[in-house]
């Protein structure tokens, strides 16, 4: 969607490659794409203006994502919520940011 709008041409889908398994998933870019990509950035702008992070969902396509170890899905019930509030809190200093 950013290459259509910055040089003005049609992409009617692209690729996602898996550097671990080296398989290179193609995706139609549709306008159900579409439509969900400009809800999911509206979403992600809001959290970002709430100061939130969203918790993580464990699900079966984390096992192969190379993030796994630093978004720890496990646990991601055990702490929802900001995570500067969360570890300013866990750490007893500061006071929360509004």
């Amino acid at each position: 969607m950013c290459l259509e709008e910055m040089v003005g041409v049609s992409v009617p889908k692209g690729a996602l490659y898996y550097a671990a398994s080296k398989r290179r998933l193609e995706v139609a870019i549709d306008e159900a794409l579409r439509t969900e990509t400009i809800a999911a950035a509206a979403r992600y702008h809001d959290l970002v203006a709430k100061r939130e992070t969203p918790p993580a969902q464990l699900q079966r396509k984390c096992a192969n994502c190379s993030l796994r170890e630093l978004c720890l899905p496990e646990l991601s019930s055990l702490a929802p919520g900001s995570a500067a509030r969360d570890l300013s809190r866990a750490l007893g200093v500061g006071g929360e940011r509004q």
